[in-house]
């Protein structure tokens, strides 16, 4: 919390815990720069928790219930949060950019379209990962996407998993975090991937 230019890159439930810390602790980022990317955060809900509720809830215990669609916990925070982005910078408190980025294939599956792991389609779906900050929002002025890429002819898709894990700095996958880093931070060092 020493640093002027924050950086909070969240996969998944990690999405929702940083939205309820800007929310909650707005003042605690005063006077901050804050670049906050969401790679599929569910802020509307989690497909995976709506069709095997009771399954994801007895393993998650409390927390799988609190991410389904239309739960107590996701409307208070969503309540708390959604007038955030839209204050201006002074009442914020703190300048914000953000981007949400929403997986594009079934689930255990590079396919586009279809059924993945045991029939599963998407752990979040594309409407519920881009919540906030819709496509070419006016106010981070960063357009929100499902990810996929063309190789040739062929359209390559990202689940859940691997949408966050790019094995080489010359996929998209990478490509977006990298730019996302320079945008949010005016940052011009190389950001390369770790060799661990």
């Amino acid at each position: 919390m020493d640093r002027r230019d924050i950086l909070i890159v969240a996969h998944s439930a990690g999405g929702i815990v940083a939205r309820y810390v800007l929310a909650k602790y707005r003042s605690s980022f005063a006077g901050k720069r804050i670049g906050l990317l969401l790679m599929v955060s569910g802020g509307g809900g989690t497909k995976l928790v709506d069709d095997y509720a009771a399954v994801v809830t007895m393993l998650l215990h409390r927390l799988g219930g609190q991410f389904q669609t239309g739960s107590e916990f996701l409307s208070r925070l969503d309540a708390c949060f959604r007038h955030v982005p839209d204050l201006d910078e002074t009442s914020r408190g703190f300048e914000l950019l953000a981007r949400e980025v929403a997986e594009s294939a079934p689930y255990g599956t590079s396919a586009c379209a279809g059924r993945g792991f045991l029939g599963m389609t998407h752990i979040v779906e594309p409407d519920k990962a881009i919540f906030h900050f819709r496509s070419d929002d006016p106010i981070t002025g960063l357009a929100s996407l499902a990810l996929d890429e063309r190789r040739g002819d062929e359209r390559v898709c990202y689940d859940h998993e691997t949408l966050v894990r790019p094995t080489s700095q010359d996929e998209p996958r990478h490509a977006v975090l990298v730019g996302f880093y320079r945008e949010a931070l005016d940052a011009t060092a190389d950001f390369r991937l770790s060799e661990t």
